[in-house]
């Protein structure tokens, strides 16, 4: 099981107490809406199916999905992703973070950290992060990380219908 750790968060598996904190935070629609995948509104019990899903195992390979807990009292402030392709060496970044702890460098500490973990741990000789246009945080927190922006293109998947969508790559460095 990852358990990472920085200076101020924990990165570790979800469980089922995180399930009321995440719940509260994906149901959030500024949360919701710059994510691909949380529906708004969020159905009751989401968080704890989610949770409960994970434990499944995937027949592609391990995903990595976290909680970010802050280490000074405990407090779930967001969640994390990195999804290794089992066909390639790359793999897939994502990360949100409750509002009332936006602009407070958590999205950067624990993305680096997954960052660090995917080329130093699992080998990894390429990431991708996927932004919708317009989320100019998320996208500041991926260039302080080293990651390049590779262009846009079109998107129209539920939950979220059209959108443009910004393309981000950093490469592991020899």
């Amino acid at each position: 099981m990852l358990r990472l750790e920085t200076p101020r968060l924990v990165l570790r598996p979800p469980r089922a107490e995180d399930a009321p904190a995440i719940q509260a935070i994906a149901s959030l629609r500024e949360v919701a809406e710059m994510t691909a995948a949380i529906p708004h509104p969020y159905p009751e019990g989401g968080a704890l199916a989610f949770i409960e899903s994970l434990e499944q195992p995937s027949a592609d390979g391990p995903d990595y999905h976290v909680v970010l807990e802050r280490r000074i009292d405990g407090a779930v402030i967001g969640m994390a992703g990195l999804f290794p392709n089992p066909q390639g060496a790359h793999g897939q970044l994502g990360y949100y973070v409750d509002p009332a702890h936006w602009r407070r460098g958590y999205a950067t500490e624990a993305a680096g950290r997954l960052v660090q973990y995917a080329f130093e741990q699992l080998g990894l000789d390429r990431l991708t992060a996927h932004v919708f246009v317009g989320n100019d945080a998320s996208m500041r927190v991926l260039t302080k990380l080293g990651f390049v922006a590779q262009g846009e293109f079109a998107t129209d998947e539920p939950p979220r219908g059209p959108r443009r969508v910004a393309l981000f790559e950093r490469r592991r460095t020899p």
